[in-house]
């Protein structure tokens, strides 16, 4: 709803270049009500009303259930198209494959040897006061 649907189309996208996958998209308005109830006694209780856009996206891997007549229907992409990017099987390096990593500057003296890094104490800072309430206004 409201300023998700952006975040929604974009997920909906990224899957449907990962797999092959049928969707409906549906628009639609939800009315949204806000209700302010007073702290106070005496006063009213405030409603809002307000309309808000919505966004139904339905993935599926075999179309089955879904309306292919539906104006919002997607057919799956063409197989080309489609990237299974994490799907690829990629090359596992063991460890004894891996370089050692290259020490740091301030990890070496000027002999040679390994240095300890300095150890760093920190101590937290004291918390400014927290300020009285301040007393109830006559009525």
């Amino acid at each position: 709803m409201g300023r998700a649907i952006n975040k929604a189309v974009t997920i909906a996208e990224i899957l449907k270049r990962k797999m092959p996958l049928h969707q409906i998209t549906s628009l639609t308005s939800c009315e949204i009500v806000d209700v302010f109830e007073p702290l106070e006694e005496g006063l009213d209780i405030v409603e809002s009303r307000r309309f808000v856009s919505c966004m139904v996206i339905t993935l599926s891997l075999d179309g089955e259930g879904m309306d292919i007549n539906d104006i919002g229907y997607q057919p799956p992409l063409p197989p080309e198209e489609i990237q299974p990017g994490d799907l690829n099987v990629r090359r596992q390096t063991t460890e004894q494959e891996l370089p050692a990593p290259p020490p740091s500057k301030g990890d070496i003296s000027a002999e040679g040897d390994m240095k300890k890094p300095p150890e760093v104490i920190r101590k937290p800072s004291p918390q400014p006061p927290r300020p009285s309430p301040s007393p109830p206004l006559p009525t």
